[in-house]
């Protein structure tokens, strides 16, 4: 008896106890009426269905929002246009089985609205972990309605975003709130657009629609634009594509968690954010558009966008700005057009076939067209259509082919992939230089001479070989302060918008090499008069960019009388010596056969520490003056030999228009003098070998 009274108390406070848990216990779901002041939560405690004030409002409405946290995160929203201005407000399960949202006159203000095979009280509403509510069929567990097919701003880890359009008419998309106080649908919404390629694309609504943002096109596994994300978080798509109108995207992590989502900013930006514990706080992570080159045709047509260059946008190689005042006022809307036809835009069809030139890690443009061919083929294919401007193949992508015009890509700092803009002939082999000419040293056999970029409204191409020499020729005038080259920097900075990094990148040329590329400066090549002096045009070839040797096609690069051009010249960067093509090229052949390659280099710009190049330039400069044509390299392998892309690099034959006698060059007292051969002087617009 006494221990029974004893343990009276324990088990009083025992049942006590498990009656609180049991009254305690949240539901998960409900069938009946839900109430202004109840709630359910996922089984899990993670999120939370009822009714919600949004921050610095008095409406109510019904919605999602993540639980236990201590600041307000709703998920999606039930009555987002049709605010409750009391607590009136009831949700419920109407006769035939839908869930309503009605107010204090009975007004219904939302309806789930499907047509249900379902009795009368047999559905039920679930909040699940996921933060998807479902209206399902109580006896069947059928699924019938569902919360992530209808989203407002969020997009939560396996939630659906498509177009059903031929079964149903659905289209899945995000919006935006209209401000973070009203819920009612904004200007933004995110959608997924189907086409050769799909995409996401963020669209504004008040203006008629127009793309504010798009991802790239969908390749199996990704994104073609999409930023990457930080370590150690990783996005998994699964998408599902029946047909031209049927398909569907999903979003999840691989490293799971419910506290991370997707969502849209009443501004029009797609945001992830991360529960911070430590922090008590979300943190943003993934942001698009995350720069002014996300902005779609944020440069116009024909250019490439790089947020880490300034300005951002220029022109891609051969094409130039509309409007070039426009352009140097920072408006570069109107994009850039094409210097020259294509092939078969021209007269007659005739001349030289089309090329192409390369970018890397971009982010292919939109209106992306789906071909058929292989790899291999992919370049020929796009060369052989007319309305082909550009081309690209990738894994998953297959072959892509783009007609009419070319907007919305960008240079991105790592993945990305190859993009092939198609040139005119005359745009790769004859490429138009502004020249601003400078004395730089006393001697007038000796003047270096700066070349105008783009910068001054033109073009700057220049032979592989030529950068080298400017690294060396700038090496030695470091060495004189406050003359010379930095002068004329100083000069021409205001031209570069104070970029003087960008100047100090343009190359230095022998004066000589400048007379020979304009043909001694005639007046039949003068562009025009500029502030800073005469305008040229020039040949030159551009080995950096340009298309690898086995995407050579159409006869690009097969002129074997332009490499023998660019033989020449390299010797003569290299050797300082404007001499007769058999003096030259007989003297080098001597001077290269008893191994002392240093009576052939130009002493202003010999240094021991670049012997090795300096002999690699004078073996493929032989190599290119070949007696044979058909031993001479295409213009595209000697690009890759001075790359160093092709590293086994043969021994020269003997060159052509060799004469008998060698005499050293120095020995050349005048033209008169000069041993006669079977061409004349070396200039780049009419100099060929056989």
């Amino acid at each position: 008896m006494g221990l029974h009274k004893s343990m009276n108390p324990f088990i009083l406070a025992l049942a006590f106890f498990l009656s609180s848990v049991c009254l305690a216990q949240e539901r998960s779901f409900f069938s009946g009426n839900l109430s202004d002041s109840e709630t359910i939560v996922s089984s899990l405690g993670t999120f939370r269905f009822g009714f919600f004030t949004p921050v610095n409002s008095t409406s109510r409405y019904a919605g999602i929002w993540y639980n236990n946290i201590p600041i307000q995160t709703v998920i999606w929203v039930a009555n987002k246009d049709k605010p409750i201005n009391d607590s009136s407000g009831v949700i419920s399960l109407s006769e035939d089985g839908n869930l309503v949202l009605t107010d204090g006159q009975r007004r219904v203000l939302w309806s789930t609205n499907v047509t249900t095979q379902a009795r009368a009280n047999s559905t039920v509403a679930e909040l699940l972990d996921t933060g998807n509510l479902v209206l399902k069929d109580d006896n069947s567990e059928t699924t019938l309605w569902e919360s992530f097919r209808h989203p407002t701003d969020s997009w939560l880890p396996n939630m659906v975003v498509g177009t059903n359009a031929r079964a149903s008419g659905e289209n899945i998309t995000i919006t935006s709130w209209k401000s973070p106080s009203d819920p009612s649908p904004g200007s933004y919404t995110a959608a997924l657009v189907l086409a050769a390629y799909p995409e996401l694309f963020i669209m504004n609504k008040d203006d008629n629609n127009a793309t504010v943002w798009r991802s790239g096109p969908w390749n199996g596994q990704m994104f073609n634009g999409l930023p990457d994300v930080e370590p150690g978080v990783i996005f998994l798509f699964r998408f599902t594509v029946n047909d031209d109108t049927n398909g569907s995207v999903t979003m999840s992590y691989a490293n799971d968690s419910t506290l991370r989502y997707l969502y849209m900013d009443y501004r029009g930006s797609v945001i992830r954010r991360d529960w911070s514990e430590a922090r008590r706080n979300w943190t943003v992570g993934l942001q698009v558009p995350a720069s002014e080159c996300d902005i779609y045709r944020r440069c116009g047509p024909f250019t490439t966008c790089n947020p880490r260059k300034n300005p951002p946008c220029s022109c891609i190689k051969g094409f130039r700005p509309r409007s070039l005042v426009e352009w140097n006022n920072g408006n570069w809307s109107g994009g850039c057009t094409r210097r020259t036809p294509l092939q078969c835009e021209r007269l007659n069809n005739n001349g030289s076939a089309d090329g192409f030139t390369r970018l890397r890690r971009m982010k292919l443009p939109d209106f992306a067209i789906r071909s058929e061919a292989s790899e291999p083929e992919c370049l020929r294919t796009c060369l052989r259509t007319c309305s082909c401007i550009a081309c690209a193949h990738g894994l998953g992508y297959g072959c892509m082919i783009w007609n009419g015009s070319l907007v919305d890509s960008q240079e991105l700092p790592a993945g990305g992939m190859d993009l092939y803009i198609r040139l005119a002939h005359s745009e790769i082999i004859l490429l138009i230089l502004l020249l601003l000419a400078y004395s730089l040293l006393e001697t007038p056999d000796r003047r270096p001479v700066i070349i105008a970029s783009s910068l001054a409204g033109g073009i700057l191409v220049v032979a592989a070989c030529g950068l080298m020499a400017r690294r060396l020729v700038m090496k030695r005038r470091a060495r004189k302060k406050g003359r010379d080259a930095e002068q004329i920097f100083n000069r021409v900075e205001a031209l570069a918008g104070g970029d003087k990094a960008k100047l100090k990148e343009l190359p230095l040329f022998e004066f000589q090499v400048l007379a020979a590329a304009t043909n001694n400066f005639s007046l039949r090549n003068k562009l025009g008069q500029g502030g800073f002096g005469p305008v040229y045009k020039t040949l030159y070839v551009s080995c950096s960019g340009y298309m690898s040797p086995e995407y050579a096609m159409g006869g690009l690069f097969s002129e074997k009388s332009d490499v023998f051009s660019l033989g020449v010249i390299l010797l003569q960067i290299v050797s300082g010596r404007r001499n007769s093509n058999s003096t030259l090229l007989a003297y080098a052949w001597s001077i290269w056969n008893e191994g002392e390659i240093t009576e052939l280099v130009d002493p202003v710009i010999f240094e021991q520490v670049f012997e090795k190049e300096i002999r690699k330039c004078i073996r493929i400069g032989l190599l290119c003056v070949q007696e044979a044509a058909n031993d001479r390299p295409s213009v595209a392998t000697m690009c890759s030999m001075l790359s160093s892309e092709i590293v086994d690099i043969p021994e020269p034959k003997q060159p052509a228009f060799i004469s008998r006698n060698v005499v050293a060059p120095e020995a050349e007292s005048s033209e008169n003098s000069e041993p006669k051969a079977s061409i004349n002087n070396v200039t780049i617009t009419d100099v060929s070998g056989r």
